[in-house]
C-alpha cells in the first residue's frame, strides 16, 4: 500500500509540474542489513509511533483533504488512500495490544510513553492567517485558497488536527487497548475483558473531520433505515467501505488467535 501511494505522489508532482518532469525516489539507504529493534518493548514503542500515531494522523489528514478537495482524480485518490490508512491504523493499534498482552506492564509502559512523547512535539496551532488569493478583493481563508481543491492543507490546519481531534482520538484509543488487556482477573473468572474495537473509534473520529461528507459510513453495517423525512447521505466512499474495514479487523482478529494457540 505504502509504496503505491509514494508511487501515486510522484505522478501527482509531474501532474501539476509545468515542465512534466519525472519524479521518483532515491535509492533506499539501508545497507546491508536493517534493524528494526532488538527488544519487544523497544519494537513496541517504535510502533506506537510511526504505527498507531502516524497512521492514525495520516488517516484524519485524509479525511481533512477530502472535505475540501475539488479536483475529481485527487478525490478518487484520497477515497482509497483514507480507506487504506484505516486498515494500517487498526492493524499497528492490535499489534500493539497484541505486545501488551505478551509483554505486560513494562510493554504497556513503553506504549503510553512513547506516544505521550509524540504529542507532545506537536505546536499548538494559531489562528489561521488570510491566504494570498482574494475573492472580489477580499482575503479568503488558507482553506478556501487555490491549493485545497487539490487536497493541500496548510501546516496550521494540520497542527490543529494533531492538537484537537488528533490527541483526542489517540487519547480514545489508548484508553480502549489498555481497558481491553489490564483486567486479566475478570477474563479468569469468566467475565471476559472489555471488547477491543478500534474500528468505531475511528470511523466517528473520520467522519466528523469530513464536514458534511460522510467517509467511511455505518449505513452499510447498520440496518436502521433512516427516518423517511431525512434524506440519506451518501458516502464518500464506496457502500462497502466499511464493511471491508470490518472484514479486515475480524481477519486480523481470527489470525491473532490462532497465533496466540500455536
Amino acid at each position: 500500500d505504502e509504496v503505491r501511494h509514494a508511487r501515486i505522489c510522484f505522478y501527482l508532482a509531474r501532474r501539476f509540474d509545468p515542465g512534466n518532469n519525472v519524479y521518483a525516489p532515491d535509492d533506499f539507504p539501508v545497507g546491508k542489513s536493517l534493524s528494526i529493534a532488538n527488544t519487544l518493548e523497544e519494537m513496541a514503542a517504535k510502533l506506537a509511533v510511526e504505527g498507531c500515531y502516524g497512521e492514525t494522523m495520516g488517516l484524519m489528514y485524509g479525511a481533512r483533504q477530502l472535505a475540501t478537495v475539488r479536483d475529481p482524480e485527487i478525490k478518487q485518490i484520497l477515497r482509497k488512500i483514507i480507506l487504506e490508512e484505516c486498515t494500517h491504523s487498526i492493524l499497528a493499534w492490535s499489534a500493539c495490544k497484541w505486545a501488551v498482552e505478551k509483554g505486560g506492564r513494562s510493554i504497556l509502559a513503553a506504549v503510553t510513553n512513547a506516544l505521550a512523547s509524540a504529542m507532545s512535539r506537536v505546536k499548538e496551532p494559531t489562528q489561521l492567517q488570510p491566504s494570498q488569493d482574494s475573492r472580489e478583493g477580499k482575503a479568503v481563508p488558507e482553506e478556501e485558497s487555490v491549493w485545497a481543491k487539490y487536497g493541500v492543507l496548510p501546516e496550521k490546519t494540520m497542527r490543529s488536527i494533531e492538537s484537537n481531534q488528533g490527541s483526542k482520538t489517540i487519547g480514545k484509543l489508548l484508553a480502549a487497548l489498555k481497558a481491553s488487556t489490564s483486567d486479566q482477573k475478570k477474563e479468569e473468572e469468566g467475565k471476559g475483558k472489555q471488547q477491543w474495537n478500534p474500528v468505531e473509534i475511528l470511523l466517528g473520529a473520520v467522519n466528523s473531520l469530513a464536514g458534511k461528507r460522510t467517509i467511511l459510513s455505518c449505513s452499510s453495517a447498520d440496518p436502521t433505515p433512516s427516518p423517511p423525512h431525512k434524506k440519506k447521505e451518501t458516502p464518500s466512499v464506496s457502500a462497502s467501505a466499511v464493511s471491508r474495514v470490518r472484514s479486515f479487523w475480524r481477519a486480523l482478529e481470527n489470525t491473532t488467535r490462532s497465533i496466540q494457540t500455536k
